[in-house]
Formats: structure tokens, C-alpha cells, sequence
């Protein structure tokens, strides 16, 4: 195993695959997550949750 190892890839980051990644990082698990709305994006790396209403 490398440094660069993922361990967990979350598809979607909404109100059920952000609390995921984030538990799975906070055990010190290497996560990746993934999602196809670029404003969700834009919105978790500027430190906001995602609207989780459609």
C-alpha cells in the first residue's frame, strides 16, 4: 500500500453521502467523494453543506 491509497469512494455527496464520507475520513479512512452537480461541488469545497432539496 501507498500513501496514495484511497480507501472509501462516496458517489454522491447529498444528505446521505456527505455524513458518510466525512464519518469515514473522521475514522481515518481516506475518502474521495464524487458528484455530478458542479454547484454541489463548489459548495462543499467552499465549506458549505449541500441543499439537500431538489
Amino acid at each position: 500500500m501507498t500513501d496514495s491509497t484511497i480507501d472509501l469512494v462516496v458517489i454522491g455527496l447529498g444528505y446521505v453521502g456527505l455524513p458518510l464520507a466525512q464519518a469515514a475520513s473522521a475514522a481515518g479512512h481516506r475518502v474521495v467523494g464524487l458528484d455530478r452537480a458542479e454547484s454541489v461541488i463548489d459548495g462543499i469545497n467552499a465549506g458549505n453543506s449541500p441543499e439537500t432539496s431538489g
